[in-house]
C-alpha cells in the first residue's frame, strides 16, 4: 500500500442551504471505513487481519467498480465477525473472505436478466 501514489476521489459534496450530497462513485467510503473501525473495536482482530482487511478494501476500491464490491466484502467480513463475537475467538487473516468469495457473492446477487434500460422510452 505504501508504495502506491495516493489517489483521492470526492465522496461528499456539501453546500450551504443544501442538506444532501449528490451520489458520488465512492459515496459510501466514509461509512465503510467507520464499519471497519466498529468491527476492529468490538472484536479481536489480529494485526495481520487488520492489514489484510485494509489491503482488500483499498484493492476493491481501486478496481474501478465504486464502493459496491467493498460493501459485499464487508458483508462477508461481518458474517465472520458476528460469529466470533459470540465465542470471543480472535479473527486472523486466514478467516477473512477472499477476492474470489466477493466475486462469487456479487455474481450470485446480480439479476440474471438485464434490467438496465427497461424503463427507457422508445423513440
Amino acid at each position: 500500500m505504501g508504495d502506491m501514489p495516493a489517489e483521492w476521489h470526492v465522496v461528499n459534496t456539501l453546500s450551504p442551504l443544501v442538506n444532501h450530497s449528490p451520489h458520488h462513485r465512492y459515496h459510501a467510503a466514509i461509512l465503510q471505513i467507520s464499519t471497519l473501525d466498529l468491527m476492529w473495536g468490538s472484536a479481536s482482530f489480529t494485526p495481520a487481519a487488520k492489514r489484510q482487511m485494509a489491503r482488500d478494501v483499498l484493492s476493491l476500491w481501486q478496481s474501478g467498480q465504486g464502493y459496491g464490491p467493498v460493501s459485499d466484502y464487508l458483508d462477508l467480513v461481518e458474517a465472520v465477525w458476528s460469529k466470533r463475537l459470540e465465542n470471543h475467538a480472535p479473527i486472523d487473516s486466514k478467516d477473512l473472505p477472499t477476492g474470489k468469495s466477493v466475486a462469487e457473492r456479487r455474481a450470485s446477487t446480480r439479476p440474471t436478466t438485464g434490467t438496465r434500460g427497461q424503463n427507457a422510452v422508445r423513440q
